[in-house]
């Protein structure tokens, strides 16, 4: 199964509203990966005014297509 590591960072001296940016990385082969580069990412980035949290999510193929 693979994982994507979706990352939220918020960045301001005034308020949590300031600015805001979510991206997300695909292609982790397990969990523990994902998770590993998700508390990195937070650590080099959730420092002083900013604030950085993530989750990693299954990726469940379509059991069906739709034409």
């Amino acid at each position: 199964m693979l994982y994507t590591l979706i990352l939220f960072v918020t960045i301001g001296a005034i308020s949590d509203k300031d600015s805001m940016a979510l991206t997300n990385v695909v292609g982790f082969k397990d969990q523990a990966a994902c998770e590993a580069a998700g508390r990195a990412a937070v650590a080099k980035f959730g420092t002083g005014t900013k604030r950085a949290d993530f989750i990693c999510a299954a990726v469940i193929p379509a059991s069906r297509t739709i034409p």
